[in-house]
């Protein structure tokens, strides 16, 4: 049996970042459907599945295929697959920084909750099952989220 050679991550960092994609890719197919369906939805549910099975799946395929044949960042990607003299596409992987920094930008204060409630749920400051209790709970943290750890 002979052995292919397959792509790998370069760096600790590529490996984080992926997996930080992963989780928000998570966040966004866990979180988004229960709350509308929840709220009445349903309807707006199917045409936001029909969106990104027609919208996101094409998209996810054409920057991995995009990826892979640059081998490179986004910007440098399409830097090289572009036309000469078109910098339109240079724009378009700078876009593609930018809304991942703007992304990481929330899930960054999502993992401060996240924190915040481990190290409150060790001290017992969460061991409810009120509704009420934890909504104040966490209101108090987005308050002020040093004087609620203490």
């Amino acid at each position: 049996m002979t052995r292919t050679s397959r792509d790998a991550f370069t760096s600790t960092f590529g490996v984080l970042a992926a997996t930080l994609g992963s989780a928000v890719g998570l966040g966004n197919i866990w979180k988004f459907p229960s709350l509308t369906g929840a709220n009445g939805g349903a309807g707006f549910l199917v045409v936001y599945l029909l969106a990104t099975l027609l919208v996101g799946l094409p998209v996810m395929i054409v920057e991995t295929m995009l990826g892979r044949a640059a081998r490179a960042d986004s910007v440098t990607t399409f830097e090289r697959l572009s036309p000469p003299r078109q910098g339109f596409w240079t724009l378009i992987g700078w876009m593609g920084c930018a809304a991942a920094i703007l992304i990481l930008a929330f899930y960054s204060e999502v993992a401060g909750w996240v924190y915040a409630y481990v190290f409150k749920s060790i001290i017992g400051q969460v061991a409810t099952t009120d509704p009420k209790v934890a909504a104040g709970t966490f209101g108090a943290l987005i308050s002020d989220p040093f004087s609620s750890l203490l």
